[in-house]
């Protein structure tokens, strides 16, 4: 068995637990899988939903339309489990179509890997890779409030590329482990240049170091530091503004108390270093996320974060506060439920100066049965409401939904 030590658990922070947007992933379901040879498992599913959503176009109270969104994703996964190492390849098309209006009808696509492998008795590391063509919907793009309806026809559309690795060593209870992890991001638009798309165009890396002291058998102190890169396609101005350096110093504390409760917590300073400028902004900062679970069938999760992010549009740089908790709970081997309450704030930025606070709430709550290992029905509802200090960006939106999930 690969061990995971408190230092691997940056590494699984930002090459496992931060992928990218992905498409629907069936998750829930049990599936035996086919055993095709020479270790390989197949795992194909597919996913019939249909969505009423209250909100479509996240529209101020004065312009909303609702709409109903049929949606089919089928995906295939393929794991391989050598001993050494454990791999999976995973491909998710998910199609969508709106009964308003055709043109926001997508078809995304997903193509990822990942790999943990054991180098030595004291040594892992991790690779993953992402290719997704997705899309961000009219009123949840570059465009926002009545303009996405009036000046935009279509949806956003973008490739995202990403590729990370990580390395760890130390053994399992030593008294220091290292780590160190890398990765790349490229983001490109294929639609809606000359609504702006053309200046949110843009490729990153971000690279770490982390350490952690041996406290007791179920607790661990840690350390981190890294570096992250922007850099813009375009040269356009607004681009140009956004190019940034930025620095993060956190520390804290990993724990696992087996059965029970397994987390990270660290906070510190966190440095942003524009181009265009001599000056910088810092921030308190800090990455928090828990695990409990007080029976075997049931479990809370906790995450919350503070960081600088990038923009779509907006200001040029924000800084983000994210709260999510959640439940989940089996009643039987055939019932079960999840219910997630999540909160962003963010504040956008130009220079040093705030230009807009935007804070959304949501609250999405699930039950699922299952009435064998290759079949989930589930039904949800889902309200979200946005508060901005742009009052025509405002809403509110309740969307209900309807998901059948297939595996073999």
């Amino acid at each position: 068995m690969i061990k995971t030590s408190p230092v691997f658990g940056v590494l699984r922070y930002f090459l496992l637990f931060l992928p990218l947007t992905v498409v629907n992933h069936v998750g829930a379901l049990e599936q035996a899988g086919i055993a095709v040879g020479s270790g390989f498992v197949v795992f194909p599913a597919v996913t019939y939903g249909i969505k009423d959503d209250s909100n479509a176009y996240s529209q101020p109270k004065s312009t909303k339309e609702p709409a109903t969104v049929t949606t089919i994703s089928p995906e295939v996964v393929m794991t391989l489990d050598t001993g050494q190492g454990e791999y999976e390849l995973m491909y998710v098309l998910e199609q969508g179509a709106y009964s308003t209006n055709a043109n926001d009808n997508y078809t995304d696509q997903q193509l990822s890997g990942s790999g943990l492998i054991s180098l030595s008795r004291r040594a892992d590391a991790t690779i993953e890779a992402s290719y997704l063509l997705g899309h961000d919907a009219r009123g949840a793009g570059v465009d926002e409030g009545v303009t996405a309806l009036e000046d935009v026809f279509y949806p956003d559309k973008y490739r995202l590329l990403t590729a990370g690795a990580g390395v760890e060593i130390g053994a399992d209870a030593s008294l220091l482990g290292f780590s160190g992890y890398g990765r790349f991001t490229d983001k490109n638009y294929l639609n809606n240049f000359d609504r702006g798309t053309a200046d949110q165009e843009f490729y990153s890396w971000i690279a770490g170091v982390g350490t952690s002291l041996y406290l007791s058998p179920d607790t661990d102190l840690v350390f981190d530091a890294r570096a992250t890169r922007v850099d813009y396609v375009s040269t356009s101005e607004v681009a140009q503004a956004k190019e940034s350096w930025g620095y993060s110093y956190l520390t804290g504390f990993s724990w696992d108390f087996t059965g029970k409760t397994s987390g990270r917590a660290v906070a510190g300073l966190t440095q942003r270093k524009p181009d265009q400028s001599d000056g910088s902004q810092e921030s308190f900062s800090w990455e928090i996320e828990a695990e409990w679970s007080p029976k075997t069938y049931s479990t809370i999760a906790l995450s919350t974060s503070r960081a600088f992010s990038e923009t779509l549009g907006v200001g040029t740089y924000s800084l983000s506060t994210d709260f999510s908790l959640g439940w989940e709970h089996a009643y039987s081997i055939f019932f079960a439920s999840a219910v997630n309450y999540t909160l962003k704030k963010s504040d956008f930025y130009v220079d040093d100066s705030v230009i807009r606070e935007d804070s959304i709430n949501s609250v999405d709550s699930s039950l699922i049965y299952s009435p064998s290992r290759s079949m989930d029905i589930s039904v949800g509802v889902m309200y979200m409401s946005k508060a901005s200090t742009e009052n025509d960006l405002e809403y509110d939106r309740v969307v209900y939904s309807l998901d059948l999930s297939l595996g073999i």
